[in-house]
């Protein structure tokens, strides 16, 4: 057995003795206590069981926070998943095809709890309840489907693409157990951002007397004209969002399909590094199928981004946006509101956020577009 291997399968039986989240079954959850609860009826791309990561606050304020883990667009991705194992071995992958105990040991353990997430005094939102929607199913959190491959050996394999099945199945037991929250906050990073861009006016006509509802999208963004495609025949998504998916910028589509079904209801907010390192690493493998982070590929996505944000700005109903350059692992950061970061810069991404959600919504960072 290779070393990396010896270190996962101890990592995985560590989480097995010594979970890092209490269990929910079934009794009402302590407040500022972070619980997982199993998911019947949900299940990741991979065959395996979803978990959800829920701590009920002190106030009625309710986040929902869309879990990301990269991608896939078919065939050629399909058979490029990772998960845990590849915080020990380095290996290309393009999605997370397992949610548990994957999510659990990133946020709880890599993580350690903290930016929005963190429960101590120092975060605005250590008040707040939060449900975090996993992932784990390769399709933005909009697929209904399954996708037919084969591997290497020829074998006949499906990647299930349930990310909009399981998340009906999430909003039903969210609705149940913080039925009346006063304030809303929409949100997610990476792939969940993705997520929030297309989910968040399901979510606030579900909750129709909460008039207090703003929506954030952290480093969501890629460009493709095959998005249309990929959204209908890979994914399956449900036909209203499949229809609202006709360009080569799926986030832009799916903000201007939330803005047309929920108008100004809500307020909404744009959060990214300037240029992000992995969202520059993904488009220039769309672009010329080289996973890596070049020079060229970071003048690229500063392009790209530029444009983005204008097409944002351009919406009928006002988007808030922040940009940063906060370095990590030698590159632009990859989602701040789940790490340290949240708490950084002159005017933070969480003092940003706050005041947004209390009404103040501005711009941060868009000097770096000069």
């Amino acid at each position: 057995m290779e070393a990396w291997e010896k270190q996962y399968r101890e990592t995985l039986q560590w989480l097995e003795t010594e979970p890092l989240l209490k269990n929910l079954n079934g009794d009402a959850p302590e407040p500022k206590v972070w619980y997982r609860k199993k998911m019947a009826g949900c299940v990741n791309a991979g065959g395996s069981d979803q978990w959800m990561y829920l701590k009920k606050g002190t106030t009625d304020h309710l986040v929902i926070f869309f879990i990301g883990g990269g991608f896939s667009f078919g065939k050629e991705t399909a058979g490029c998943p990772g998960s845990i194992r590849d915080f020990f071995r380095p290996n290309m992958a393009f999605y997370t095809d397992e949610c548990h105990p994957n999510n659990e040991y990133y946020f709880f353990h890599v993580l350690k709890n903290q930016g929005l997430l963190s429960l101590d005094a120092g975060n605005r939102f250590a008040d707040w309840s939060i449900v975090m929607v996993n992932y784990g199913t390769a399709d933005m959190h909009i697929g209904n489907g399954v996708f037919p491959w084969q591997d290497e050996s020829g074998q006949a394999r499906v990647l299930r693409h349930y990310g909009y099945r399981n998340f009906k199945i999430y909003l039903d037991q969210i609705r149940e157990m913080f039925p009346a929250p006063d304030k809303l906050l929409i949100t997610g990073v990476s792939a969940g951002g993705f997520g929030t861009s297309a989910l968040s006016a399901e979510i606030v006509q579900a909750y129709g007397s909460c008039a207090d509802v703003t929506i954030c999208a952290d480093s969501a963004f890629l460009r493709t004209p095959e998005w249309p495609r990929i959204a209908r025949e890979v994914w399956k998504a449900p036909e209203p969002l499949a229809q609202a998916v006709t360009g080569d910028n799926i986030v832009l589509d799916l903000f201007r399909n939330t803005q047309e079904l929920i108008g100004g209801r809500a307020r909404y907010l744009f959060l990214c590094g300037y240029p992000d390192g992995v969202l520059a690493t993904f488009q220039n493998y769309l672009d010329t199928g080289s996973f890596a982070l070049t020079d060229d590929a970071v003048r690229n996505m500063e392009r790209l981004l530029r444009a983005h944000i204008q097409a944002l700005k351009a919406l009928p109903h006002p988007f808030g946006i922040y940009l940063h350059g906060f370095q990590k692992n030698g590159m632009i950061q990859h989602c701040v509101l789940d790490a340290p970061e949240f708490r950084m810069g002159d005017i933070s991404p969480m003092e940003w956020l706050w005041n947004a959600v209390n009404g103040s919504v501005t711009d941060v960072g868009l000097e770096l577009l000069k």
